[in-house]
């Protein structure tokens, strides 16, 4: 039987802290914490792949990229000399629009979930998320650790994990070696 030692005493420390964190958060704003900038990216690129050169005929948006291309180019004059100023602004202008947007939507869905009746159930589905979250970054490491072991680590660090309680665990029934075959 395997003991615990320093290796399973971190793997706890990182689930508890991600489990505390998830029940304080609560599950709706630790979702828009994990994936609001990916989300954000994400919708940008569409929006723009989707509606750029509609955006760039507008007569309008013309005349606001103008007018910030002035100021940018008097601020730093080698930007005037740049082919792809009118597309940095446009992609820049529609990502702080999607930060506004998911920051409207992360507030409505905030307040619905701080209601009384409510808030248990954002907190307990938190401490799933915190929960999960760990386990699938820990499963993460464990496959990484897999994958160089015999490049990168000494063979009293491969002891270490060998005699861990809680690495067993996490390499038999690691997702990640499942999914990829190891």
């Amino acid at each position: 039987m395997n003991t615990i030692n320093n290796i399973d005493i971190f793997i706890i420390i990182f689930t508890l802290y991600n489990v505390i964190i998830g029940v304080k958060n609560g599950f709706v704003k630790s979702i828009f914490i994990s994936f609001g900038f990916v989300i954000r990216i994400i919708a940008t690129y569409f929006i723009y792949t989707a509606f750029s050169k509609m955006l760039f005929a507008d007569n309008n948006i013309k005349l606001i990229l103008k007018y910030i291309k002035d100021y940018l180019s008097k601020s730093l004059p080698n930007l005037a000399y740049t082919d792809f100023l009118d597309k940095a602004i446009l992609i820049l202008s529609i990502f702080i629009f999607v930060s506004i947007i998911v920051f409207i939507v992360f507030k409505i869905l905030k307040d619905v979930t701080d209601d009384d009746t409510l808030k248990v159930s954002d907190q307990i589905l938190g401490f799933a998320y915190g929960l999960i979250k760990s386990l699938l970054i820990m499963m993460l490491i464990v496959y990484f650790i897999d994958k160089v072991s015999d490049y990168v680590l000494t063979v009293q660090i491969k002891e270490i994990f060998a005699n861990s309680a809680l690495m067993s665990p996490l390499y038999t029934y690691n997702i990640f070696m499942n999914l990829f075959n190891v």
